[in-house]
């Protein structure tokens, strides 16, 4: 399965601030960091799981 673009940043994103913080980020810090909207943030991880990711 290749992921997105949007999917990828959502994904390195969440990874660098639990690798920086120890800690996963909230919805607005994920959309932020990611450089997308914060509803996009719920739709992505639900596409991924669908998908099989």
């Amino acid at each position: 399965m290749t992921l997105t673009e949007h999917q990828l940043r959502i994904t390195r994103s969440a990874h660098d601030r639990v690798a920086t913080y120890g800690q996963a980020p909230t919805v607005r810090e994920l959309a932020s960091a990611a450089s997308v909207l914060d509803s996009s943030i719920a739709y992505q991880p639900r596409k991924m799981r669908e998908q099989g990711s």
